[in-house]
């Protein structure tokens, strides 16, 4: 008599599944972002000025401002130094990644708050 092993069973199962997992994009907020940091700069900044900043294709910008991209690291980091502001990880689109130092000309600085969906610090609603 030849016993059934239930983790092999699964694994059997688990293989026979057909689900793909979904491809992770960048978050709108990120987007969102992107925009107000280029459009707070003197002078504005088109999405082909930044490209050309990055050297990426207008359509890679485009795509990370609706949120259709596929995000890569590489990209992001670029558009952070660009941008003057923060896109990944925590406390994002709120922090200047550069400040002036005293005596030296910048063309921008950028501090963006554009809140969450929860509203202000997550408590959700409006405070006062």
């Amino acid at each position: 008599m030849q016993s059934q092993d239930p983790a092999g069973q699964h694994l059997t199962k688990v293989d026979r599944t057909d689900d793909v997992a979904p491809i992770v994009k960048v978050d709108v907020e990120v987007g969102k972002a992107m925009m107000a940091a280029r459009q707070a700069m003197e002078p504005t900044m088109t999405q082909k000025d930044l490209a050309t900043k990055v050297n990426e294709k207008p359509s890679v910008i485009n795509d990370y401002e609706s949120g259709r991209a596929i995000p890569s690291q590489q990209v992001l980091a670029k558009l952070e130094r660009t941008l003057g502001v923060k896109l990944r990880g925590k406390g994002l689109f709120s922090i200047p990644l550069y400040v002036a130092k005293k005596g030296h000309k910048t063309n921008f600085l950028v501090l963006i708050d554009i809140g969450s969906p929860l509203g202000p610090r997550g408590k959700g609603g409006s405070s006062k």
